[in-house]
């Protein structure tokens, strides 16, 4: 519908409403009457004269059933997406004779309302603060919009909480779904953060659910260590066990999958040639995994192939292996070589790739999936955790290369479809270390200074003029080495842009703590893989055995140790995530799930530079959020 016809609807719309507001009260309509004329105005296409019937039909009711009816008109208005008539209804109707159930009714409406207008924060102002003495449907769609309000607004425990009071409410596939849904956040979250919620949680459903999500993530794979942490929880939270049965049980599959590896595994990577250190840095990783203690775990045959930097003998390679027993392939690395394969139909048993191809192909065999470390995938994550702190406007700042190219425009394209804006896209050069040319461009400081020059020109003397950045940014994302992630941050503070928040990807920091080289990164908030930022949990233990096994690996390519180790230890894993695509796996490298049924992608945590050390932040999507805070008790 044009701008120039809702607005017309819209007048229309509030002459009914004034009218019908001191009208007298005219023979009312036969509501299945009014219900049948409507859906068959909506299958016709047309929901505003639908919208229209029940406001006229409400001009004939006595107050609240004029009430109702209108806010009937303006739930269907909002369903068709017809937001400005909607809103023009919703601030027409009279609530002051409406009971707490009707006024929660118009309070769900707007705030579904402003949700739908991505405004997530006015949506959760409107709803009801509590939801006893509703009714039970009622209280769980109000539940339902707080959860999906404070998770767009990036308030991932208040969003827990709610789909915790919901559980209660439902049944059948509605509680399956709410569970699933309450279950991928609970997974999404670090340890320390789920710790850290439990320690202030304000209701017992509450705790149960977060020590359960804790199990899930920190106990060792030993069928008998599950079996000891549930007995505990299920003593402790007898309550919660009917409504999470399904998570205990999925956790029980979960264990026994840790002991169900094919009985001999292929791992093609490139041993020699120009790709030989990153294909040694992810066998050590894979090794690190293989060697795990396990206690009665019996390990797969493990047989390596080097692959070269020959792509022409990587097909003869392939069904070498498999002729050899290979029941799983991890590899191969070169992104030439998966090419080859998939060209010559030659994937014939289940396989992991260590690349990602440019775009899945139609015909690609069931069982083959991608998995490796995605600067791309990275940029998306930081658009999404920016837009959540409630930055709408970016400047960015890359390296002048195909790389940075990349990055950028996946920054871009997932920044603006959640509603933000790119103002400007700088470069700068790798061969240089002084990057003011392209940040005073970023920050139409350039501009200013040529405004300055320009009026002096004019008047016939010289000015004294303090430079200005731009305005209408609210952050910098930049992308780079850490070398040039530490030259860009004074840079930028010198030129104006110090109180801007910086976004970066995991690029900008090197693995490793070094507070001295790092003090000029304060600030920077980065996403990274578990195995660097973790304090606890597997993800602490494993770094440790790899700095005493690989030291030199890890000081120089831990992020490759990291995609090794999980590529092994995802394998019994894939079948369950291809079969539940909401499901995860907490691996070293980040959170892992499958995506349209190829692509392995990986859920980073996040931290920020404090006196030189990178710090996690407790929340998964937001520091400053306030995702710490508790949604009002029912």
């Amino acid at each position: 519908m044009t701008e120039r016809f809702s607005l017309t609807f819209v007048f229309t719309l509030v002459s009914i409403l004034l009218l019908s507001a001191c009208a007298p009260t005219m023979k009312p309509v036969s509501m299945s009457a009014l219900n049948q004329q409507s859906a068959a105005l909506l299958t016709a296409g047309k929901p505003e004269a639908a919208a229209q019937l029940y406001l006229k039909a409400a001009a004939a009711s006595q107050p609240p059933e004029r009430q109702r009816l209108q806010m009937q008109a303006a739930r269907l208005l909002l369903t068709n997406k017809l937001y400005l008539p909607a809103q023009a209804i919703l601030d027409h109707i009279d609530s002051r004779r409406l009971t707490h159930i009707e006024l929660a009714r118009l309070a769900l409406l707007r705030a579904e309302l402003e949700l739908a207008r991505k405004q997530p924060r006015d949506a959760l102002n409107m709803l009801p603060v509590r939801v006893s003495g509703l009714p039970a449907p009622l209280a769980a769609q109000i539940l339902q919009v707080r959860a999906q309000a404070s998770q767009a607004a990036g308030l991932p425990l208040p969003a827990i909480e709610a789909r915790v009071l919901r559980q209660p409410l439902l049944q059948g596939a509605d509680a399956e779904k709410n569970l699933q849904a309450l279950w991928q956040q609970l997974m999404q979250t670090p340890p320390q953060t789920l710790e850290s919620w439990r320690n202030k949680a304000n209701s017992k459903p509450l705790e149960a659910w977060l020590n359960l999500a804790l199990i899930a993530q920190t106990t060792p794979s030993h069928m008998s260590a599950l079996q000891t942490a549930l007995a505990r929880w299920e003593a402790d939270y007898a309550k919660t066990e009917v409504e999470a049965q399904p998570i205990l049980d999925q956790l029980q599959m979960q264990w026994q999958t840790f002991h169900t590896y094919p009985s001999q595994i292929a791992v093609l990577l490139p041993l020699s040639g120009p790709y030989k250190t990153a294909g040694q840095s992810i066998l050590d990783g894979i090794l690190t995994a293989y060697y795990a203690d396990r206690g009665d775990f019996r390990p797969p045959i493990l047989r390596i192939y080097d692959t070269g930097g020959d792509p022409a003998g990587i097909v003869a390679l392939y069904r070498q292996a498999v002729a050899d027993g290979a029941q799983f392939v991890i590899g191969p690395l070169v992104r030439v070589q998966i090419e080859k394969l998939l060209e010559n139909n030659a994937i014939s048993t289940p396989t992991l790739a260590l690349n990602y191809l440019p775009a899945p192909a139609l015909n690609w065999p069931a069982d083959f999936y991608e998995f490796s470390l995605s600067p791309e995938n990275q940029a998306r994550q930081v658009a999404q955790k920016a837009w959540s702190d409630g930055r709408h406007t970016a400047v960015i700042l890359i390296p002048d290369s195909r790389w940075g190219t990349r990055v950028a425009k996946a920054f871009t394209q997932r920044f603006t479809q959640l509603g933000g804006k790119v103002l400007s896209v700088a470069r700068y050069s790798t061969q240089s270390s002084d990057y003011a040319s392209s940040i005073t461009h970023a920050l139409n400081i350039d501009r200013s200074n040529a405004r300055m020059r320009a009026l002096a020109a004019t008047l016939g003397h010289r000015l004294h003029f303090e430079p200005h950045r731009r305005q209408d940014t609210d952050m910098i994302f930049i992308a780079g080495t850490p070398q040039q992630a530490r030259l860009l941050l004074p840079q930028i503070d010198f030129h104006h842009g110090n109180g801007l928040p910086i976004y970066s990807i995991s690029a900008a920091y090197s693995g490793i703590p070094n507070q001295r080289s790092d003090s000029d990164l304060d600030g920077l908030i980065f996403p990274d893989e578990p195995l660097l930022l973790a304090r606890q949990g597997p993800p602490a233990t494993i770094r440790t055995v790899m700095l005493q096994d690989f030291p030199k690996t890890f000081r120089r390519y831990p992020r490759l140790l990291a995609l090794g180790a999980d590529s092994f230890d995802l394998i019994p894993y894939l079948p369950r995530l291809k079969m539940q695509p909401w499901a995860s796996y907490q691996g070293v490298s980040g959170v892992l799930r499958l995506v349209d049924g190829h692509e392995i992608e990986s859920q980073l945590m996040w931290a920020r530079f404090i006196q030189g050390v990178p710090q996690p932040i407790t929340s998964p999507l937001s520091a400053e959020s306030g995702a710490t805070s508790h949604a009002p008790a029912p």
